[in-house]
């Protein structure tokens, strides 16, 4: 069985590759909390070297800072993104 810690550090790797967010879209898409976030970020790069790194970007009038991973560290992407895009669609409902 998964920790807690580790279902919400998968959570947000798993939208960071599938989207692009800042940190409050990236709290919302997870429904974990922004400062919650903010330390599994930090967690992820210092317990996995993991590089996330913030990106200005400008999206009509508005400027924000975008997520995205740089360097996945010690976790090899391709594994992670095959067994927890696997665990994410067996935990989808079935729509008939």
């Amino acid at each position: 069985m998964m920790s807690q810690k580790a279902k919400k550090q998968y959570k947000i790797l798993y939208a960071l590759v599938t989207k692009k967010h800042s940190l409050s879209s990236l709290s919302e898409e997870t429904g974990i909390p922004k400062t919650t976030v903010s330390r599994q970020i930090r967690k992820l790069q210092q317990d996995f070297f993991m590089k996330i790194v913030c990106l200005s970007g400008e999206e009509g009038n508005l400027k924000r800072g975008y997520l995205f991973i740089t360097d996945w560290g010690i976790i090899n992407q391709n594994a992670f993104l095959k067994r927890y895009g696997e665990e994410r669609t067996a935990l989808r409902p079935q729509r008939y």
